[in-house]
């Protein structure tokens, strides 16, 4: 998906409909405000407009603060010459980036990406001052946005723009009915206009071509009539001395139909929604005259579903249910407020009436007990109240912690906890409702397993919502408050919000969400590891009831999914009522639930688990909630994992060592380690009305020094052989200054003369201020040079200086991380500075950080003409090689790790060459033994690479028919003897104890051998591979090792799993592995080779294997495993060249591999064996190991009988194994190249020599990779 139709996509879901009024609208609004004789006397007399163009403002602006101090000026002008005296100082035009604007976090939205340009800041009685400063969203009449460019061609970032400040203004100013703000681009202008019903914006006018539209705008946007800014004013407030709301009033209909005022309740409340688009609903405390409290709700209603007002007249008197007091309808409609529409983009808007309904009310959400006993007589008193509706054949569809009430102190059973908000209720006609379930409607956190695969089901199949999602949703909902509170009502704090219930069943889309909700309800570990995380305090009481709910509610949605397709093959549509078998008892249904509540009471009655709480209950450490999820994801270009075993800082945050100035640099810091433990929560989040991502502005800094005096210090030191040039590029992602290079290393990118590939190093200015933020400046400089690593694969290091008008810096990147020297001084040491300049000038290449073994030649235009590798050849001789011209080498595009690159080569002889260099660690694990002794102990094995020689750690393999890697198959018949020929291969491997640990698409090469002539595709890369001890390898499963797409499900377990259950790498995992292989070919081509669109259910399925975190990785995989419906959508999507192999081969496959992690997750918290280190050694998957003949022979065989149906070959045997050679005897090798100092040791620090040797492994291939 293009960045356009992403962000498509999201404002569709987040602002909702998008329509572009007519010419004339932004010209019929605000006519009151100014008569025309006025506005053209302004004109004459005030000297902002001359010769038909505003004064301070040039035609074509070119910098965004001039255009912003000329329209704050202009603004204020008009804004005095019309208001009255007393108070035209009420409205004011404000810079925002020059004055400290202050954005209130939402939760769900950046605050750097809300500052507005300009806003006209407001004082009066429906505005206040933020708290932590004098300028905010919660005191401003609208905002505005200025840019120098002219208006966008897609104003799709325009609008994203300014629904963020829509947004948090709805949020700060909660009695808005509408926002409207505009944008300032060069000269012309456009008004936004965002209400319940989506967005509308005008379509551009000329500023100096329409003065009198653009006078009326601002005198509309800074208006002293409230209902003009959008304002409800029959919500009115005190302001107090110091700029805050100190009391404030709420005019409605009281029961008796007549008009009542009702003090609002100010330190409670009110509660709003963020979503811009949708019901909008804000609860209002308020009292009456009597002291009494009330609930004021409103909200934004359309005409399609049933009226909760007549909902709430149904169910008056009934126990457990909100009571409605009265009720006011028509307040206002979206429609009044718009224009006519000329464009849609999307849906047809709807209008929108705002309602106001007045309820009695009652204690906080359940989510504020304070002891086990309140919590479990609320939380089952809701459920039998949800009985009571369902018996008014009313389904409420929206369960979530803030829906469900505490009743009062004094109340009776059946009251102690209350159900409210009946907006999203139904009627039900029978056991169902008439509606389909819908993924958009309700809570995400707390929707049932059916609701969640309404996003993947086709529509034939989706079906109605039903009593039983509500009853599951219940379960979400008491899960989520046993794993996130104490029983005391504590907050249980959570170390990374992401491991937080609420953010796993909320965060990404429905598909990921359902994969985490099935794995922790099917999960058969998952017992365990709930237990583990559930505090000590609920165990007493609330333990059985927990797994005795969740049980039954696994039940419940295990039947429904085997029912769902129910009458697929027999009528090609489901089956009428498929679903009556489970929703037929509804008594006992509930009878059973309540019945678990009322004994968990009686218990907790019994050993006075309250009592025993009074006490404060002592701090726990962060949860390790079994079911997270990262933003650690594993990307590669080549045939290498993204992080390897070794590489064990790679998914942690930087940390610096004892050296000072030296750390291990991983990835930027990310956003949520710098987010408090528990995330801020916003009440009533729903998914029906999605909220609206972020986007960057440009943030407020000084301007650096400027970087011309620079260039020129720079340019009047570099005087040397090779030419040189100071580039700068203006773009705010590129490097400030670089330091542009010819010569045999650098070629010219393409269409742009300057560019990554000729480039000796990048210099960054900032101000002095900023000398000690290094993280800011890693954050930055890593970009940079992981760009170097990929434009110039011969790269060892890289080097950058960072200056500002006093100081300078240099920081060093190589494959083992980062190292940066002190601050000095560039005036009291310039010949320090001089020194360092000449070095990032320096024509020696290795000084530079070039491999000088690979050597290039340039065409005129400045492009790599040709290019040789020096090596040693198969007899130890120095050898050079020729490169495979227009063919790019494979590059990793990781930083820090083994930086792997792949060369193709040709000998004398024209023999194809795979040349593979990588790093390595100086002082490996003996159980990890170098790649080129585990190819000496695997030559002679058909189906596996060989090597014939190696230097420095370099290997080099003999002749062989290779060919392109495995996804580049032609037919079934060529992809299921490759896969087969690499399973026996590994069989193989696995007979002389080598496990390879890195299975995927790229490590599994065609070869053009037929069935009786060899092995028909070869397994290679053995880097990550190991030896065996018995049935196992001797390192634990790590899902950090391997390519995360194609990892076994206990791999990525792994993740989040207590180091000493962790369990040892098995063959096992590499024949699931295998699976995992077949399925992405099978997903992502046709049979004959061609690619499929990822789109749809290919598209989720493969991005949560890869891009969502290592458990969301597992939980999409089980789900893959386990769900028949993944199976229904995928035989549906599929290409339909597939299903002659479908049903028994890729489904038997599949059933293997299913009961084989079934097996697995039986076993892995059982039988653990201690070691002398402390930890356990999880000898407990030997009964499934010892089976490995029938494993091999299984998979074998399904191969071979699928090749049969097609009309395949099979091998007449698998190849024996031959004798295990001894381990080659390799002398150890020293260092590639001498440490390399840039710097004078009196002067600066010296940076490290990079630690680690680097490889290079050469294999022959009859067509490039």
């Amino acid at each position: 998906m293009s960045p356009s139709e992403s962000i498509h996509s999201l404002l569709a879901r987040a602002v909702g409909p998008i329509s572009v009024s007519e010419d004339t609208w932004v010209g019929s609004l605000y006519v009151d405000s100014a008569s025309e004789s006025a506005i053209n006397q302004f004109l004459a007399e005030s000297g902002e407009y001359k010769d038909g163009t505003w004064a301070r403002l040039p035609r074509a602006p070119t910098r965004k603060s001039q255009l912003r101090k000329s329209l704050c000026g202009i603004i204020d002008s008009i804004i005095r010459y019309f208001s009255p005296k007393e108070t035209q100082f009420t409205r004011m035009a404000v810079d925002a980036r020059v004055d400290s604007f202050y954005c209130e976090p939402t939760g769900s939205s950046n605050p750097v990406s809300c500052f507005p340009d300009i806003v006209v800041k407001a004082s009066g009685p429906s505005f206040s001052t933020p708290k932590m400063a004098t300028l905010g969203f919660s005191n401003v009449t609208a905002c505005l946005s200025v840019s120098v460019t002219g208006p966008p061609t897609d104003e799709s970032l325009q609008v994203a723009r300014m629904a963020g400040y829509a947004k948090h203004t709805f949020i700060q100013q909660p009695n808005r009915n509408f926002v409207r703000s505009i944008t300032v681009t060069g000269s012309k202008v456009r008004l936004f206009h965002f209400d319940r019903s989506g967005a509308q914006h005008s379509p551009p006018f000329d500023i100096h071509d329409d003065p009198q539209i653009f006078i009326r705008l601002i005198l509309g946007l800074s208006s002293f009539d409230e209902r003009k800014l959008g304002l409800d004013d029959t919500v009115q407030w005190t302001i107090g001395p110091d700029g805050q709301k100190v009391a404030g009033t709420i005019k409605t209909l009281g029961p008796d139909n007549t008009v009542v005022t009702y003090d609002l309740v100010m330190d409670r409340g009110p509660i709003t929604r963020t979503s811009l688009c949708g019901r909008g609903t804000t609860c209002w405390v308020a009292q009456t005259a009597d002291g009494e409290e009330v609930l004021v709700k409103d909200y934004w209603v359309t005409q399609d579903p049933p009226s909760e007002v007549r909902l709430l007249d149904e169910v008056k008197g009934l126990p457990g249910v909100c009571q409605m007091l009265s009720h006011e309808d028509n307040l206002a409609r979206t429609k009044d407020f718009r224009g006519e529409t000329t464009a849609l983009e999307g849906n047809t808007s709807k209008n929108r009436t705002k309602i106001r309904i007045v309820m009695q009310a009652y204690g906080r959400t359940i989510e504020k007990f304070t002891s086990v006993t309140q919590f479990l007589s609320a939380f089952r008193d809701a459920i039998a109240a949800h009985k009571a509706l369902l018996d008014k054949d009313i389904i409420h569809r929206d369960i979530s912690p803030n829906n469900i009430l505490l009743g009062l102190d004094d109340a009776d059973d059946g009251d102690r906890g209350v159900l409210i908000d009946l907006d999203h209720a139904v009627k039900s006609l029978g056991l169902s409702s008439e509606v389909p379930v819908d993924f958009q409607t309700g809570t995400r956190a707390f929707l049932s397993l059916m609701v969640l695969q309404s996003y993947n089901l086709k529509p034939a199949f989706i079906p109605k919502y039903n009593y039983l999602d509500d009853i599951e949703a219940f379960f979400w909902v008491f899960a989520y408050i046993v794993l996130t509170y104490t029983p005391n009502g504590h907050r249980i704090p959570y170390e990374n919000h992401r491991k937080c219930p609420e953010w796993l069943w909320s965060d990404g889309d429905p598909c990921t969400v359902f994969a985490r909700k099935w794995d922790f309800l099917m999960g058969i570990s998952a017992e365990d590891e709930i237990e583990d995380d559930m505090h000590p305090g609920w165990k007493a009481t609330c333990c059985d009831l927990f797994f005795q709910f969740r049980e039954y509610v696994n039940k419940i949605a295990y039947e429904k999914q085997r029912l769902v397709y129910k009458g697929r093959k027999e009528l090609g549509r489901p089956v009428p009522d498929r679903f009556v078998s489970i929703l037929g008892p509804v008594d006992e249904h509930y009878s059973r639930i309540l019945g678990m509540f009322d004994a968990a009471l009686e218990k907790a009655a019994e050993v006075g688990i309250d009592e025993s709480l009074s006490a404060p209950l002592p701090p726990l450490p962060a949860p390790s909630t079994h079911i997270a999820t990262s933003s650690r994801s594993s990307t590669s270009r080549s045939v290498e994992p993204a992080t390897t075993a070794t590489d064990t800082s790679a998914t942690s945050h930087p940390t610096t060592s004892a050296t000072e100035g030296s750390l291990i640099l991983s990835a930027k810091p990310e956003t949520h380690s710098e987010q408090p433990v528990t995330p801020p929560r916003t009440s009533k989040r729903r998914y029906d009305e999605a909220e609206l991502d972020d986007f960057p502005v440009e943030s407020k800094r000084r301007c650096p020094p400027s970087r011309r005096a620079f260039r020129g210090i720079l340019s009047s030191v570099a005087n040397h052989t090779r030419e040189t040039t100071i580039s700068q590029l203006e773009e705010e992602a590129t490097p400030d200054i670089v330091i542009r290079a010819t010569g045999p290393s650098f070629s010219t990118p393409t269409p742009s003369s300057t560019g990554f590939s000729n480039v000796a190093a990048c210099i960054s200015v900032r101000l002095d201020s900023e000398s000690d933020e290094v993280w800011s400046h890693l954050a930055q400089l890593k970009d940079w040079a992981k760009n170097i690593f990929i434009a110039q694969p011969n790269r060892f290091f890289v080097r950058f200086m960072v200056v500002t008008e006093l100081q300078a810096q240099i920081f060093h990147f190589d494959r083992s991380g980062v190292q940066y020297s002190r601050l000095f001084n560039i005036h009291r040491k310039p010949e320090t500075f001089i020194q360092v300049i000449l070095g990032l000038f320096t024509s020696q290449e290795r000084i530079l950080g070039l491999d000088d073994s690979i050597q290039w030649t340039t065409s005129p235009d400045g492009t790599k003409a040709s290019g040789f590798v020096s090596t040693v050849g198969p007899n130890g001789v120095a050898t050079t090689y020729e490169l495979v011209t227009g063919e790019r080498p494979l590059v990793r595009s990781n930083l820090l790790g083994r930086g792997t690159t792949c060369w193709t080569a040709k000998s004398d002889r024209g023999e194809r060459l795979i040349i593979k260099d990588y790093w390595v660690a100086d002082s490996p694990d003996e159980s990890r033994p170098s790649e080129f002794k585990l190819l000496e102990e695997a030559k002679g094995l058909h189906g596996v690479c060989e090597m014939i020689s190696y230097e420095d750690n370099r290997a080099q393999t003999r002749d062989f028919p290779y060919g392109p890697s495995i996804e580049n198959f032609t037919s079934i018949e060529q992809l299921l003897g490759g896969l087969r020929d690499a399973i026996a291969a590994h069989k193989a491997l696995v007979s002389r104890n080598i496990i390879h640990r890195d299975i995927s698409p790229n490590n599994i090469l065609l070869t053009e051998n037929s069935v009786d002539k060899g092995p028909r595709a070869v397994i290679i890369d053995l880097d990550h591979a190991l030896r065996m001890n018995g049935l196992a390898s001797e390192a634990r499963v790590d899902f950090k090792t391997g390519t995360r797409m194609f990892q076994s499900a206990m791999a990525l377990k792994s993740y989040d799993m207590d180091p000493e259950y962790i369990p040892l790498y098995d063959y096992l995992d590499d024949l699931e592995a295998f699976f995992w292989v077949l399925v992405y070919l099978v997903l992502s081509f046709k049979p004959n080779g061609d690619r499929m669109p990822c789109k749809g259910f290919q598209e989720r399925t493969l991005r949560g294997w890869t891009q969502l975190g290592p458990e969301i990785a597992h939980d999409f995989k089980c789900s893959f495993l386990i769900s028949s419906s993944n199976i229904y959508v995928m035989r549906k999507t599929m290409d339909p060249g597939w299903q002659v192999v479908f049903d028994d081969f890729f489904l038997g496959f599949r059933a293997f591999v299913r009961d084989i992690v079934d097996e697995k997750q039986l076993l892995l918290y059982t039988s653990c064996t201690a070691l002398p280190d402390g930890t356990f050694a999880p000898n407990r998957f030997e009964p499934i190991l010892a089976k490995i003949d029938d494993h091999y022979n299984h998979v074998l065989a399904l191969f071979d009988d699928a090749l049969v149906k097609i009309g395949g070959s099979i091998p007449k045997t698998v190849p024996a194994p031959s004798k295990v050679p001894p381990v080659p005897d390799v002398p150890p090798h020293p260092p590639l190249f001498p440490p390399i100092l840039l710097l004078s040791r009196r002067q600066l620090p010296p940076l490290k020599s990079i630690p680690g040797s680097s490889l290079d492994i050469i294999f022959t291939a009859k067509t490039p990779l």
